[in-house]
């Protein structure tokens, strides 16, 4: 009678253990299950100017984002609670990148600088091939980064001054280089006209072992890509299109949609997509998340403390699966 007890009893907590871990999962990132709406908490983001207008808000590490604002000559890192200010030239306006190492990268359109010693050093990268406006960044390992301009990604150490190529875009078919953004897997996201080059983990000793994968829009495609981008999962990421008005995409419509990347094709997500506000509601995720198609009516505006006009700039999807956003008002922290 005792054992029959104990068996259930373990049968019990086990089923109580497996439905708190289901719930748990079924949260992220506004799953049906969620049974509370969002809200909105502001995040104190104290510099010296009183500038609230945000232009990028990027996630670092041990819970942190960085902040550049639209004015302010400086950049801010914060976990929600703690604020730390950093001084910046008034020259960039740039994301700024927080290695695994603790080293804090950004850069203009000619230089990369890297934040030491209490002060930004600068690096220009010598040479004609590198004439071209500098991209984006991403920091890889101690004093590496790699470097995207429109025709080439290299990898620059620059302790050493050693620069290595890796990718060219004319190799691989898709066309100009837009923008680079890291991983969820910790790898890389490498954004062009006519596709995507996913960049495989880990973002070390890349000049043995880079063959990244090369994912091309159809032959067919009347579209060609943007710089807005977002991964929501490993392996589903939301990138805009633009419609193309000739076939060599010398000029495009004006016409924005979304498209998705699922790992195995490309699909139509949303029409007329304008910004990433359109996406907060929850029945937009639900339909993102099961892969269907976003239609007008289904679009609703989303309150961001009180106020649907405030103006969304930049948004990061963090490992909880909520989102902060960089906003003219402020940064905001979603909450369950």
């Amino acid at each position: 009678m005792q054992s029959s007890l104990r068996i259930r009893a373990k049968i019990m907590i086990y089923s109580i253990a497996l439905f708190c871990v289901v719930l748990f999962q079924l949260r992220a990132f506004g799953q049906p299950a969620n049974l509370k709406k969002s809200v909105w908490r502001k995040i104190d983001t104290v510099n010296n100017s009183g500038d609230e207008n945000i232009r990028f808000i990027t996630p670092g590490f041990k819970d942190r984002v960085w902040i550049t604002y639209n004015a302010s000559d400086e950049v801010s890192g914060t976990d929600g609670y703690e604020v730390e200010n950093i001084p910046v030239t008034s020259s960039w306006r740039r994301r700024l990148y927080e290695s695994r190492t603790g080293q804090l990268w950004t850069s203009n359109t000619k230089e990369i600088l890297l934040y030491k010693n209490n002060t930004w050093e600068s690096f220009k990268l010598s040479g004609s091939e590198f004439e071209k406006p500098i991209l984006g960044i991403l920091p890889t390992e101690y004093n590496k980064v790699l470097v995207l301009h429109s025709e080439s990604l290299i990898e620059s150490d620059v302790q050493s001054s050693e620069i290595v190529s890796l990718l060219e875009s004319r190799n691989q078919k898709l066309g100009p280089f837009l923008d680079i953004r890291l991983a969820k897997d910790e790898g890389a996201w490498i954004i062009a006209q006519n596709g995507l080059a996913r960049v495989i983990p880990p973002l070390r000793n890349l000049k043995r072992r880079f063959n990244p994968e090369i994912i091309l829009l159809p032959p067919d495609s009347p579209y060609v890509l943007g710089r807005s981008f977002m991964e929501i999962e490993p392996g589903l990421v939301l990138v805009q299109g633009m419609l193309k008005q000739n076939s060599n995409a010398e000029t495009t419509s004006g016409s924005n949609q979304l498209l998705s990347w699922n790992g195995e094709e490309w699909k139509l997500v949303m029409q007329d997509f304008s910004d990433w506000s359109q996406i907060l509601s929850e029945k937009v995720r639900e339909h993102i998340l099961d892969e269907k198609f976003i239609s007008p009516e289904i679009l609703e505006p989303v309150k961001i403390d009180k106020n649907t006009s405030i103006r969304i700039n930049d948004l990061a999807l963090m490992p909880d699966g909520y989102f902060m956003i960089a906003t003219d008002m402020g940064v905001y922290k979603e909450c369950a």
